[in-house]
This record gives structure tokens, sequence and C-alpha cells, in this order.
């Protein structure tokens, strides 16, 4: 990863209300973010570098701030993009959930500033406000199954599609 770290509320001023719109933010109280930006960094990734990659461990997620990333299934041959994140989409929640290393690679499409939430802001989240907290991962977990509901409907099209031309072969 390419990036240049630093603390957020230094390198570039946020406001609250559009974090708060911001799917994995929805419903936070200004506090309760205030307390989390405390605890983040502000990731620089340049076009063509990677967020991180599969199999990497998970070290935390990102929340897209500025830019254009997609995530992929890599091997020697091949690459598939499974989706694009823009403004204000979160990614690599699952390896922070399931502690598995990473399941797929983000790569930046665009220059990009993320924010990087860690193990220890969500610790301290937790610390500060229990039931934030509770809403944090509860945000998460809806936006992990939105992925989940997209990538299940993809699969079926696709072992529908994959039957049909078996059927008439």
């Amino acid at each position: 990863m390419n990036s240049s770290p630093s603390h957020l509320k230094n390198a570039q001023q946020i406001n609250i209300d559009q974090l708060q719109e911001m799917p994995v933010f929805g419903g936070l109280s200004e506090q309760a973010l205030d307390n989390l930006l405390l605890h983040t960094a502000d990731i620089r990734i340049r076009a063509g570098d990677s967020f991180f990659r599969a199999g990497q461990d998970g070290q935390g997620m990102f929340v897209l701030l500025e830019g254009r990333a997609v995530a992929s299934l890599e091997d020697e041959c091949s690459s598939f993009v499974l989706r694009e994140f823009l403004r204000g989409d979160s990614f690599g929640e699952a390896a922070g959930i399931d502690l598995q290393p990473r399941g797929y690679s983000v790569h930046a499409r665009e220059d990009c500033v993320a924010l990087a939430v860690g193990a220890d802001a969500f610790s301290a989240l937790q610390s500060f406000d229990a039931e934030q907290f509770t809403l944090f991962y509860m945000n998460i977990a809806r936006e992990f199954s939105r992925r989940l509901r997209v990538c299940e409907e993809r699969a079926f099209r696709y072992w529908r599609e994959r039957s049909e031309i078996a059927v008439k072969s």
C-alpha cells in the first residue's frame, strides 16, 4: 500500500454532517464521530495502487472519502471486478469481523482519500459509548449484508445461465 497516513483532523477538515450521511456512520452522534476520528487515519492511495491485496491480514476497514476504487478477485491469469467503491462506501470490514485474511483486493481507480478505521478505533468507541458502538457495528453489518445479497443474486444468475447453456448443449 503506497499511502501517507496522517491524523484526519490535522490533514483535512471533515464535516461531521457529511460523515453522518455515509451509510456506515448513519445515526452516529457528533460526539461519537469526534471520538472515532481521534483514533483513525487519513490514508491517501494513488491511482493504480492498492489499499490491500487478497490474502493479507486485515488491519481494519476503510471508508472512502474521495476517489474511486474497485474490489477484485485475481489469480495468475485473470482479474474479476466484484464492485466499484465511491465516496461514502466502506470496505475491508470482513477481515475485522471473521478474523480471516482479506478475501479480495482493493485498488484505487483514481487518487483516493480514505478513513482507515482500525481495531483501536472500535475499542475506543466502545469504551466511549457502548450504544453508539453498537449502532456503528450494526451499520457495518447492514452494509456487509447488502453486498452479500448482491453477490448471491449474481451467483444465482450465473448458475441459472450456466444451467441454460448446459441444457441447450
